[in-house]
């Protein structure tokens, strides 16, 4: 029986996510998820209920640059919650809150600890390409979908 219970907290240890998970971003603000089998749930009144689109991101990556107005443009029509992930390599956040303030990227970008986590979750999944810019669709059910832009201006009706 303890072999059991050892197994099953080693699962939960070893993906980063158990039931319940929380991320904060730059601001400093929590972002709590609940995993319902492999299903991201918000629980934030400001996420609920509506999709979210994860935007994986690098700090030397042109293309990303190239795409961050599109994507602060999205977020600020209001239709989709964005929040950023620097994937890239590995930066503090100093100079990940700078390169934002560069950009002028106005959605949350999570810290990137958080962000490195939520990474290897995808990994687990299988659905982190290992490439940047790279983009993660979360509808309100909580469902995960890799997606392109393409994608989600159809989906917005843009």
């Amino acid at each position: 029986m303890q072999k059991i219970f050892l197994l099953i907290w080693l699962l939960f240890t070893v993906s980063g996510f158990a039931k319940d998970f929380s991320f904060h971003d730059l601001d400093g603000k929590k972002i709590t998820v609940e995993n319902i089998e492999g299903n991201l749930l918000f629980k934030d009144a400001h996420y609920a209920n509506k999709p979210v689109l994860v935007f994986f991101f690098g700090t030397r990556c042109p293309f990303c640059e190239q795409e961050i107005p599109y994507v602060n443009k999205l977020f600020k029509k209001g239709k989709i919650n964005v929040i950023g992930v620097q994937a890239q390599i590995t930066i503090d956040d100093e100079r990940l809150e700078e390169f934002a303030n560069e950009e002028d990227m106005d959605f949350p970008i999570l810290r990137m600890r958080d962000g490195n986590r939520f990474v290897r979750y995808l990994k687990k999944r299988g659905m982190w390409i290992g490439g940047v810019p790279y983009y993660i669709w979360i509808d309100k059910y909580g469902n995960l979908e890799p997606v392109d832009l393409d994608t989600v201006r159809e989906r917005l009706e843009f």
